[in-house]
C-alpha cells in the first residue's frame, strides 16, 4: 500500500507541474501573443519532442554528451580514491595538500573554462576536462570525510592485530568507508552532469549542452525544454543505477 500511495503522489506532482505549466502558457500567449514562444504550451513541446526523438542527430548529440561525462567522472573518481586513501592515511600530505583541494573546488567551473582552453586546447580532451575538474574536487572533499568517519578503535585493532599499512587500507579503511563514498560518487555523477552544458559552451558542434545553446539563440525554448527532459531522465537513469548496484557492491552494509 505504501508503495502505491508513493507512486500516486508522484504522479499527482507531475500533473499538477504540467497543469500549471500549460495553465502559464495559455495567459502568457494570450496577454502577449508575441512572447508566446517564450512558455510553450504542452502540445508544442510535445510536438518537439516527438520531431527531435526521431531524428538520428539528437541520439548522436546524447551519445556525445554521455561519452563526454563518462570520461569525465570515471576520470575523477580513479584519480580521487587513491588520493583520498593517501590523505586519511598520511597526515604530512593530509597537511600539504588539504588546504590546495579545499580552496580550488571553491573556484567556478566556467572561470577554469579559459584555462582549460589554453592548456589542452578545445577538442574533446578539453570539453572531459572541464568535467573532470567539476567533479574531482568535490568528490575528493566527500570520500576523504567519509573515509575519516571510519571509528579510529577499527584501524587500532588492525594494527594490533599486525596489519601493515597497506593491508589496513584494503582491509579495513575501504571495506568500512566505501558505501559512504559509493554515495559521494552518486552526488558526484548528478555534479558531472549539471555541467555539460559549461563544458559544451566552447567549440562545440554536437551534444546535447550544444544543442540547447544553438536553439537558445534562435529563441526555440521548445527544444530547450525537450534537452533538459532529456538530460534529466538520463542522470535519473544513472542515479537509480547507482541505487540497484549498491546492495550488490556492498551487501554488508546494513544502513541501506
Amino acid at each position: 500500500m505504501g508503495k502505491v500511495r508513493s507512486v500516486s503522489l508522484g504522479f499527482f506532482g507531475i500533473t499538477t507541474l504540467l497543469v500549471m505549466w500549460q495553465v502559464m502558457a495559455v495567459l502568457n500567449a494570450r496577454s502577449s501573443p508575441e512572447t508566446a514562444r517564450f512558455v510553450p504550451g504542452l502540445g508544442a513541446i510535445y510536438a518537439s519532442a516527438v520531431d527531435m526523438l526521431t531524428k538520428v542527430s539528437f541520439w548522436e548529440d546524447l551519445a556525445y554528451t554521455n561519452a563526454r561525462v563518462l570520461g569525465g567522472f570515471i576520470s575523477a573518481v580513479i584519480l580521487a580514491l587513491p588520493i583520498t586513501l593517501l590523505l586519511v592515511h598520511s597526515r604530512v600530505l593530509d597537511l600539504c595538500l588539504g588546504p590546495v583541494f579545499d580552496f580550488v573546488r571553491y573556484i567556478p567551473v566556467p572561470a577554469l573554462v579559459p584555462l582549460s582552453i589554453i592548456w589542452v586546447g578545445i577538442g574533446e580532451t578539453q570539453k572531459v576536462t572541464v568535467l573532470f575538474i567539476g567533479t574531482f574536487f568535490q568528490l575528493l572533499v566527500m570520500a576523504t570525510d567519509a573515509a575519516r568517519r571510519v571509528p579510529s578503535y577499527h584501524l587500532e585493532s588492525a594494527l594490533t592485530l599486525g596489519l601493515s599499512r597497506s593491508d589496513l587500507v584494503l582491509s579495513v579503511t575501504l571495506p568500512a568507508a566505501g558505501p559512504q563514498i559509493y554515495d559521494a560518487c552518486r552526488v558526484c555523477v548528478g555534479l558531472t552532469w549539471s555541467y555539460v552544458l559549461v563544458a559544451e559552451l566552447v567549440a562545440s558542434e554536437r551534444g546535447i549542452g550544444y544543442g540547447i545553446i544553438r536553439a537558445q539563440r534562435f529563441l526555440q525554448t521548445d527544444q530547450i525544454i525537450v534537452s533538459m527532459i532529456v538530460l534529466g531522465l538520463v542522470g535519473l537513469a544513472y542515479d537509480r543505477l547507482f541505487v540497484v548496484a549498491r546492495p550488490i557492491w556492498f551487501p554488508w552494509d546494513e544502513g541501506k
